[in-house]
């Protein structure tokens, strides 16, 4: 008789951006007649566990703690047996897509308390990112440990996790930007799956983000990196000083690394445009950036947030596609750059989805 693969379910019910129905799709993708089916919730959720398929067993939750052990003096046998449920604290959850160094340092506060199972499984699945995959990184002993990043995430999030894969080890992702950037790494195992619930899931990440972005700005941009080379950083001036003689009153955000910050920060100074522009770290989600831009202005084809921004519909404006190197001349460059600055101040005036209509679709 053929031996049953022994697989465990790692799951988070109260993660603020994946619905039950959300889980129970990633759940159902790894369901097995020819398998015993452990399953492992960061907390009790009783609401939860009706709705998991009947041939799965519920152990324990990971917040179980034994506070108290009573020996019955009259049958030796029997032992009584207190334990605990603290709860996880909302911000800690919230702190999954926002501040990962948060939940780091929370994962080592509570890691010594938690129970440590002795069963060795053929495959242990984490169901979401967060304290579930620190749980299967450090506390689970498996053949083979899957991760699902059912979500976008910024490069700080996932990298102790993925300084522990090994061989057999496997990431599954569902945004195609991400996972273009992961196979990049040939040190370990991803793979893309279609989720049906990801455009849910960047929609309520937005709504968790508590550093609301200032509306004083009538017109947010927002692109990844930047202009590189010197006539395209003096081709990004220029376009700012376009608007600026329109009076539009805009911010241009830049994510991530700038090759060319220190001239493009010359140049803002001259120009006094320091308030229109504004540089932020990888230490930050990009997708709460994202959600609250009115356009998002890319310097490559397919950049790393494409895909979400599409997601997302935002008007997605390519510069490098307008600028064609072989074909045109420095000012021509200049001149196409200008007329993006003239469909930026459009978006200022009219409605966005205007803009998409005639300009981008």
């Amino acid at each position: 008789m053929k031996k049953q693969k022994r697989i465990l379910f790692i799951i988070d019910p109260e993660d603020p951006i994946l619905s039950f129905e959300h889980q129970l799709f990633i759940i159902n993708r790894h369901m097995s007649k020819d398998a015993k089916i452990d399953v492992k919730l960061m907390e009790n959720n009783t609401t939860f566990t009706t709705l998991l398929p009947e041939t799965t067993r519920v152990l324990p939750a990971v917040t179980t703690r034994v506070t108290k052990v009573i020996k019955d003096i009259y049958q030796k046998q029997n032992w009584f047996f207190k334990v605990e449920n603290p709860p996880i604290p909302a911000h800690i959850r919230k702190a999954y897509y926002t501040y990962p160094s948060i939940v780091e340092l929370y994962w080592k506060k509570i890691k010594p308390d938690l129970f440590h199972p002795d069963t060795y499984y053929d495959s242990a699945i984490s169901f979401s990112s967060g304290l579930t995959s620190h749980y299967l990184r450090d506390k689970i002993n498996a053949t083979q440990k899957i991760y699902y990043f059912p979500t976008r995430l910024f490069s700080k999030s996932y990298q102790s996790i993925l300084k522990t894969l090994q061989k057999n080890d496997l990431i599954y992702i569902s945004s195609q930007s991400m996972y273009n950037e992961m196979l990049t790494n040939k040190l370990f195992n991803v793979k893309y799956y279609a989720d049906p619930f990801y455009k849910e899931s960047l929609t309520k990440i937005s709504k968790h983000n508590d550093d609301k972005l200032s509306r004083d700005q009538q017109l947010r941009i927002l692109s990844m990196h930047g202009p590189t080379s010197q006539r395209h950083i003096e081709a990004f001036i220029h376009l700012c000083k376009r608007l600026k003689q329109k009076d539009t009153n805009f911010i241009w955000y830049f994510y991530g690394d700038l090759k060319g910050e220190q001239i493009v920060r010359l140049y803002m100074k001259k120009l006094n445009i320091e308030r229109n522009i504004q540089f932020i770290r990888e230490e930050m989600n990009i997708l709460l950036y994202l959600a609250e831009m009115d356009i998002y202005v890319e310097w490559d084809q397919q950049s790393s947030i494409y895909f979400e921004a599409y997601l997302l519909n935002k008007p997605i404006i390519n510069l490098k596609q307008v600028i064609n190197h072989k074909e045109q001349t420095f000012m021509a460059e200049l001149y196409s750059i200008l007329k993006i600055a003239d469909k930026l101040h459009f978006v200022n005036e009219f409605n966005f989805n205007t803009l998409k209509r005639k300009y981008l679709e």
